[in-house]
């Protein structure tokens, strides 16, 4: 497995860090033997996990594997605090000492878990497309990304299982936005993910900087904002009323393009004075970015 991955990292040039995780459904010695195994080739291995039911198994009877893992430098990655509750995660706290948890999303049930989890610094993979496939939350919004995000919690934002689940980690950034956190916030998000892998410094640093570039490239509004100021520009030259209110008159048709639509019962005298493309230009957006012409 580990020379495969080297050579597919050579063929596409990425990088591929492989985690060797024990099953809540094996014996812990089983575990023991993994950790042995992982530990052995550090290097290529970067962490090793605990995974299925977490409400299977004794927690704390995994910990001498965990124990064999660290001592090799390796990320102790166990799932837990998904389903079941934040008493779950601070068991595994105390057990499994994790560097990054496995979902972890419970622990907003308890300030005094969550205050944990933030204090230690330990990550939280969030998967909101595999808890709600999953019946621990019915609905995306129901994910408490907003109130671990508040805490000061380190999140890693992830897919889970894209083949079981269906979804793919840029559906889960579309459903974060859904849930209400901004620009700024899912770069910080983006961020804290990459902080948080165990991916080589030069790495970390140019996906860093992918993250910042995308934070400070103009988003849509601003281009939106420019067409409108260009049109603008062409019809105060033409229209005296206008020319008296340049900067209202840019401002409100600004807002205006944010939620109205091309209508075809546009002025084609207004049009024409402000060169024949208005509706082109601004049906070149899509649906929901034009403006109503009257």
């Amino acid at each position: 497995v580990l020379d495969e991955a080297a050579r597919a990292g050579e063929r596409h040039g990425i990088g591929v860090g492989v985690v060797v995780a024990a099953s809540r459904l094996r014996h812990p010695l089983d575990a023991r033997t993994l950790a042995r195994l992982a530990a052995k080739n550090a290097g290529g291995v970067v962490g090793f996990g605990l995974s299925n039911d977490e409400r299977r198994g004794d927690t704390s009877a995994f910990a001498p594997a965990f124990r064999i893992a660290r001592n090799a430098g390796l990320a102790s990655l166990p799932h837990g605090g998904e389903l079941l509750g934040a008493d779950a995660v601070s068991e595994t706290l105390d057990a499994l000492h994790p560097t990054r948890l496995g979902h972890g999303v419970r622990s907003a049930e308890s300030p005094e878990v969550l205050a944990r989890v933030v204090d230690a610094g330990v990550g939280l993979e969030v998967c909101p497309g595999s808890n709600v496939a999953l019946g621990v939350y019915e609905s995306a919004p129901e994910v408490p990304l907003r109130p671990l995000f508040d805490a000061g919690a380190r999140m890693a934002l992830g897919a889970d299982d894209p083949l079981l689940f269906g979804s793919r980690l840029l559906d889960q950034y579309e459903t974060t936005r859904r849930i209400g956190l901004d620009d700024v916030e899912l770069a910080d998000l983006a961020a804290s993910s990459i902080r948080l892998s165990a991916a080589p410094a030069p790495v970390r640093s140019r996906l860093l900087a992918g993250v910042r570039d995308w934070l400070a490239a103009p988003a849509p509004g601003d281009a939106r904002r420019q067409l409108v100021a260009e049109f603008g520009d062409r019809y105060f030259r033409e229209t005296d009323e206008a020319r008296a209110y340049p900067e209202a008159f840019v401002e409100a048709l600004t807002k205006a393009v944010d939620w109205v639509w091309i209508t075809g019962n546009h002025d084609p005298d207004m049009e024409a004075r402000c060169g024949g493309t208005l509706v082109e230009e601004l049906a070149a957006f899509g649906p929901g970015d034009g403006v109503w012409l009257v």
